[in-house]
Formats: structure tokens, C-alpha cells, sequence
């Protein structure tokens, strides 16, 4: 997807798809948790600490953050706006 927009490649390509793949995995695990915990009446407890204990530390938002930041301080904003426009939509979705 980088590649084909022409952003980034090479050896910089995998560590920025491999966390872009995992936010939104992330993401999707935990709406498919809130949907189940809502719909078999989980405790709010019980809730949190499924998606917010255990899923959320599969996402790697910190990483994601730095990521975005380390490219802008290293001179490559077009690529930090395109990481920052398709996980935020991505993670939304």
C-alpha cells in the first residue's frame, strides 16, 4: 500500500505496515469485544479489563506515535499525514 503510493520502501516499509496492521486489527478485536461483553452482559469491569487490559496492549498506539513524529523529524511530513490518514479513519472504521 506505501509502495504503491509512491511514500516509502524498502527496509523502512515492514516496521510501519506491521504496526499499521496490528492498530487496526486491534481495533476491529475490540469492537467485536464491546459488541459481545454488551451483548452477553458483561460487568463493566469485566469489560474493561478485556478490552482495555488485555486487547489494548495489542495495539501499539505508542509506536504509532512515535513513528508518525520520527518521520516528520526526519524530514518526511507527506509520509507522516498519509500514516496518520489511514490509521486514525482505519481505527475508526
Amino acid at each position: 500500500m506505501w509502495q504503491a503510493l509512491g511514500i516509502i520502501g524498502g527496509p523502512a516499509l515492514k516496521p510501519i505496515m506491521q504496526r499499521f496492521a496490528v492498530n487496526l486489527g486491534g481495533c476491529f478485536i475490540i469492537a467485536a469485544s464491546m459488541h459481545a461483553a454488551l451483548t452477553l452482559g458483561w460487568s463493566p469491569t469485566t469489560r474493561a479489563a478485556v478490552t482495555i487490559g488485555f486487547i489494548g496492549g495489542l495495539t501499539t498506539y505508542s509506536s504509532f506515535n512515535y513513528e508518525t513524529m520520527r518521520l516528520v523529524e526526519e524530514g518526511a511530513p507527506l509520509t507522516a499525514a498519509v500514516n496518520v490518514a489511514l490509521t486514525v479513519p482505519g481505527g475508526c472504521a
